[in-house]
């Protein structure tokens, strides 16, 4: 269905900026299909393992066939991009195209500014460009060419919207106590690694969750400890930890941590996944691995040492 956006246009967030018009002999561009390339810019999983504050700019590009009585939307694509980064919107067939690439750039203080480069083919032997200034979340309307016999023109309009994406934050306090009940360790969600209850109590608040696997040995804390990165969160009854491609996901019955979304500080050891000495914690022993739990300033180096002894646990 088309939608029609009547020729004045009178929302107090938008500016109307006309901008070069090109004439053109050539054929009416029909969106007979849409291509959107753009940069990597987050969304989806990516999002949740974000430690440091993030910038994306989401771009509503409404393409336009203005006509002298009505403007027709002929498609609306939305691309999400970064800073100072291009995104390109391929639409027609191979006989007959439009090119546009949008780079979005951020001015402090005076909102943003776009940067438009398009090419009608076979019309248009090179890129054409045009720049326009605009606040968040508004927009500006840019006319490109007329169409075939000059019945109607070609134009877009572009909303930018800048989004923030929050970091995760350490836990604010101590944690005395950690109960895990009937939890599971779960690898790409189709690799069970163990299961099992853990608890344990420590007045100072330092308390670590780890678990082994072929790929090694990880320790899990909530606040910076040495050799640690920031590579997971928890939130309600889940832990994830993320290395590379492969998420882990530890789940129990009841929330973890009280209400939020909290760091999860990370120490791999790729030597150390059999032979651990469980001192001043629990551990189990799982079909792929095992998890456990501990207490103490500096437990971890007690699990990587009991292993590099040999020590009493393996598995």
């Amino acid at each position: 269905m088309k939608k029609t956006i009547r020729p004045r246009l009178k929302s107090a967030i938008m500016s109307a900026l006309m901008i070069g018009m090109f004439s053109l002999a050539g054929a009416q561009i029909k969106p007979d299909s849409i291509t959107i390339s753009q940069p990597y810019a987050g969304g989806g999983d990516e999002d949740e393992f974000v430690v440091e504050a993030k910038t994306y700019i989401r771009l509503r590009v409404d393409i336009l066939e203005i006509w002298p009585t009505e403007t027709d939307t002929v498609s609306s694509p939305s691309i999400r991009t970064e800073n100072g980064k291009t995104a390109e919107i391929l639409m027609g067939s191979q006989k007959e195209s439009l090119e546009i690439r949008i780079t979005p750039t951020i001015v402090e203080n005076k909102g943003l500014k776009l940067r438009v480069e398009f090419q009608k083919k076979p019309e248009m032997s090179a890129k054409r460009s045009a720049e326009v200034s605009v606040q968040n979340g508004e927009s500006a309307v840019l006319v490109l060419f007329e169409n075939k016999g000059g019945k109607s023109k070609i134009g877009l309009k572009i909303t930018p919207l800048v989004e923030v994406v929050a970091p995760t934050k350490d836990y604010p306090g101590p944690i005395r106590e950690l109960r895990l009940q009937d939890s599971y360790l779960i690898k790409n969600d189709d690799r069970l690694i163990a299961h099992g209850d853990l608890s344990a109590a420590n007045d100072q608040g330092e308390i670590s969750l780890w678990f082994t696997d072929d790929d090694g040995l990880y320790v899990l804390g909530f606040k910076r400890f040495e050799g640690a990165e920031p590579k997971g969160f928890v939130q309600g009854t889940e832990i994830k930890v993320k290395f590379g491609e492969v998420v882990y996901s530890w789940v129990c019955r009841n929330p973890i941590l009280p209400e939020g979304k909290w760091l999860v500080w990370v120490l791999r050891d790729p030597m150390s996944s059999k032979g651990l000495s469980i001192k001043n914690g629990q551990g189990i022993l799982g079909k792929n691995g095992m998890i456990g739990i501990g207490t103490g300033k500096e437990y971890w180096k007690s699990l990587i040492d009991g292993s590099k002894d040999g020590a009493a646990f393996d598995h």
